[in-house]
């Protein structure tokens, strides 16, 4: 939606005179998009456990439609939970600057003798590990062999700038092609495990039973994980929210964070773990480009992209994209809906203009291809 000069003052006004509930939903203003810079610590003691560049990638690309409700299932989600799903505006990359100030691309290697990790060995590399960068400006994911009952852990924000403070992968868990395995094939233990980072619980709260739960109120009372995905499932007067990332089943079921979940995870990056967010490790940019005739707006984000995709919002009906390259030819592209905005797939590298004609007006932004 575009808003004019007049509806900005009201809703100026609206926010400082009379409150931030007395704004109509149409009205109110997007949070801002909140950048977490990862970097991902690979130990492995057979060179099957060596994950590529390009399933690390998978899992990054996956966390960051999670997290934005651009997953290729949310169309899934049933019809009571799609009113309360949520974008929360929060999105992973590979960082690209590492403690000392150099260049990165956001991944370590250590090969071990160390075997299956079953304590907090893997977090030190005196122990067979690999260490932390430091905790308060790098998500620290480490993937390495774990028992065969556990897929992932992670720490809460009361671990915050602790050296073990992170998110631990099985390398058979982690990413959506490679070494992965079902069920936990399709890249949602990271999802899952990034919520307890960020201040979550499971649906089912600590305890099983109904008198416990995970503190958010949009999220129904559940007993205990439903891990067999029976989306009928009644535990305690309502039905279940099964998909949702934060109950413990296969990765095919889960599709949704609720808003009230959104609203917790946004607040530990504003509080505890805010210097992840104001500490920049390289983070991809998100364009606006503006018409200079109208009010008109277009977004674009991640640029550059180490995918070929990058979303648009809004989607505007009644406009046509283009894309060239520098010296004006017509490349190639995909371009598909979900949601509320537009995803562009380019399977070329290197810089390229789109273009964005609504009606007589054009609008160009660079896109790079990494």
């Amino acid at each position: 939606m575009m808003y004019s000069m007049v509806n900005y003052t009201v809703i100026y006004f609206l926010l400082n005179f009379i409150g931030n509930d007395a704004i109509p939903k149409y009205f109110k203003l997007q949070e801002e998009w909140l950048y977490v810079p990862v970097v991902v610590h690979v130990v492995y003691s057979e060179e099957s456990q060596n994950i590529s560049d390009a399933q690390i990638i998978s899992q990054i690309d996956l966390i960051n439609r999670d997290y934005s409700r651009a997953n290729s299932d949310a169309e899934q989600t049933l019809e009571a939970f799609k009113p309360l799903a949520a974008n929360t505006r929060i999105q992973f990359y590979l960082a690209r600057i590492d403690p000392l100030g150099n260049p990165t691309n956001g991944i370590t290697r250590t090969s071990t003798t160390h075997g299956v990790f079953a304590n907090e060995d893997i977090h030190f590399a005196d122990q067979g590990g690999a260490d932390a960068w430091n905790p308060l400006e790098y998500l620290n994911v480490w993937v390495c062999d774990l028992p065969p009952t556990i897929s992932g852990l992670a720490s809460t924000p009361d671990q915050a700038n602790e050296m073990e403070d992170g998110v631990v992968i099985d390398f058979e868990s982690f990413g959506t092609i490679g070494t992965v395995q079902p069920p936990h094939h399709l890249g949602r233990t990271m999802t899952h495990e990034v919520g307890h980072y960020l201040g979550l619980d499971h649906t089912s709260g600590r305890i099983d039973g109904c008198e416990d739960d995970d503190g958010i109120e949009d999220t129904p009372l559940q007993s205990a994980s439903n891990g067999n995905c029976d989306l009928g499932a009644n535990s305690c007067g309502s039905t279940d929210m099964t998909q949702n990332f934060m109950n413990q089943a296969d990765d095919d079921c889960l599709n949704l964070f609720t808003e009230g979940q959104k609203e917790v995870m946004r607040d530990a990056l504003s509080t505890v773990r805010s210097e992840l967010i104001t500490n920049d490790k390289g983070r991809p940019r998100r364009i606006t480009s503006i018409s200079l005739r109208s009010e008109n707006r277009m977004e674009v984000y991640p640029n550059p992209s180490y995918n070929g995709e990058f979303f648009l919002e809004p989607t505007i009906e009644n406009s046509t994209i283009k894309l060239v390259d520098l010296s004006g030819r017509p490349v190639p592209f995909q371009i598909r809906q979900t949601n509320d905005r537009k995803v562009i797939t380019i399977h070329q590298t290197g810089s390229f203009i789109l273009q964005w004609r609504e009606h007589k007006e054009l609008i160009t932004t660079k896109l790079i291809n990494n």
